[in-house]
């Protein structure tokens, strides 16, 4: 939504005018269409229909989809996702997010929570590589990765010896 804001601001002042926008259509996990006018600021006059279009497939081309995310994030999650370990994540970081990423963030903030307090040995049992994400830790503040790490490690020797020995059944 502000990519799409940001492109018709830029692109109406380029003629020093101010932009205005006159339909707005989100769609969910496609993106939307935005259609804006530039007009001189103060006068609201009809812009051509040559404007109307090249606004219409610039807001279009370059607006971002906004996707909802694959799981729900409480207050605790966006103010920990604030200071993870590689950069700091607002809401609007998330929402922005390729949906790849997004389900890493899902699964990431998922493990942590389930993890957290836990004897490692015990949670290794019941997760498997497939339960923790590529890159973890950028989802994770330094404390918090601190605090699964243990039960991470765990989890990769538990599923890489279930592999090699499926029947065997470990105590």
């Amino acid at each position: 939504m502000s990519a799409a804001n940001n492109s018709m601001r830029t692109y109406c002042q380029r003629f020093g005018k101010k932009g205005y926008i006159t339909q707005m259509n989100l769609y969910p996990q496609r993106g939307g269409t935005m259609i804006f006018e530039c007009h001189q600021a103060g006068v609201q006059s009809m812009p051509n229909r040559n404007t109307i279009g090249l606004a219409f497939c610039l807001c279009f081309a370059l607006s971002s989809p906004v996707v909802a995310l694959p799981c729900s994030l409480t207050e605790p999650d966006y103010q920990a996702l604030q200071n993870t370990t590689e950069k700091s994540y607002a809401k609007s970081d998330i929402e922005a997010l390729d949906p790849k990423d997004q389900e890493a963030l899902c699964k990431a903030r998922k493990f942590y929570r389930e993890a957290r307090g836990k004897d490692p040995r015990a949670f290794a049992r019941t997760h498997t590589l497939n339960d923790i994400p590529a890159r973890m830790s950028r989802f994770l503040t330094p404390e918090e990765y601190g605090q699964v790490r243990s039960a991470m490690n765990e989890v990769i020797v538990e599923d890489s010896i279930r592999k090699r020995s499926p029947s065997r059944d470990r105590k």
